[in-house]
């Protein structure tokens, strides 16, 4: 399943909704992103975040976003239990996260400003549990997708080598892609990029507020992208044998070819349908998606 991370959460309100999308999917991993860069608009405080994700369903991982912060205050965020991952979207190089994983053992995702090619080899060789792909620093703009490759050309691959979807011809890695979604292009998005997850943030705002009938759009787009990639019209050997639970994100060390991070379940449903052509009208959408639990990011190195 395809993760969703609904980013720049500062009402009781918005957490509120969220847990109804969750109750309504199930299945869908759902990430929460408090922002602690307080130049940015949806800026909260260290409390403010803490009493939000008491409101929280604990199946639900809240992100802090930060900018150049201090190690330390990131670590003391994550490891009493602020919260669960940090994304750093400023300029912090392999240095810096080593001096931080020094502090703790919680992921962290590291955020890539995709200009040009050499950003997305960049983000390849990070050390970060799972990194991120976006236009800028949360201005809601798009980058040029066609850096990352022909996806759809490397599961065609895959699915005939029975070997794992979800890769492309440059990044090579899990991802998670951001910048410019919204209802009305995030299934687009997911067809044309495959990331293990997506982020927004401004495009479900209404008048800079987080609109719950955009929410529950965006995430019913990426249900139904999900549903029509797993469609069982032209099964591969590993339809049949994908997890139920989503695969923690992982952590794969920066060689020169990095390993693939997708999780089994994503990558049994890329293969599924990536040979498949997009529907011509596809429902708008998509039945409730059952019941299950998520299983929380980890850490974890895989060796080429």
């Amino acid at each position: 399943m395809t993760c969703v991370k609904f980013c720049g959460i500062t009402r009781a309100c918005d957490v509120e909704s969220i847990n109804a999308l969750h109750r309504s999917y199930p299945k869908t991993p759902l990430y929460v992103g408090f922002v602690f860069y307080a130049p940015s608009k949806r800026a909260i405080s260290a409390s403010q975040a803490l009493q939000l994700k008491s409101l929280l369903a604990p199946e639900i991982s809240t992100v802090g976003v930060f900018v150049n912060e201090q190690p330390a205050a990131v670590a003391s965020l994550l490891n009493s239990g602020v919260i669960d991952y940090a994304q750093l979207h400023g300029s912090e190089d392999e240095a810096y996260i080593a001096r931080l994983c020094k502090r703790t053992k919680k992921p962290l995702i590291q955020a890539f400003c995709v200009k040009q090619a050499c950003d997305i080899e960049r983000a390849r060789t990070s050390s970060a549990a799972m990194v991120l792909l976006d236009a800028g620093k949360g201005e809601g703009a798009r980058f040029n997708w066609s850096l990352l490759g022909d996806t759809r050309a490397d599961a065609r691959a895959d699915a005939q080598n029975d070997a794992p979807a979800n890769r492309n011809n440059v990044l090579q890695r899990a991802y998670l892609l951001a910048g410019g979604l919204s209802p009305e292009n995030v299934f687009l998005a997911c067809e044309l990029c495959h990331p293990f997850g997506v982020d927004v943030s401004s495009g479900i705002e209404t008048q800079g507020s987080k609109d719950p009938a955009k929410m529950q759009q965006f995430l019913e787009e990426v249900v139904r992208f999900d549903t029509w990639y797993a469609a069982p019209t032209q099964a591969t050997p590993f339809a049949q044998s994908a997890p139920t639970q989503a695969t923690p994100f992982a952590k794969t060390a920066p060689t020169a070819h990095a390993a693939q991070l997708a999780p089994a379940a994503h990558d049994a449903a890329n293969a599924a349908a990536h040979a498949q052509p997009a529907p011509a009208s596809a429902p708008a959408q998509a039945a409730t998606n059952g019941t299950s639990t998520h299983s929380p990011c980890s850490q974890r190195r895989h060796h080429d």
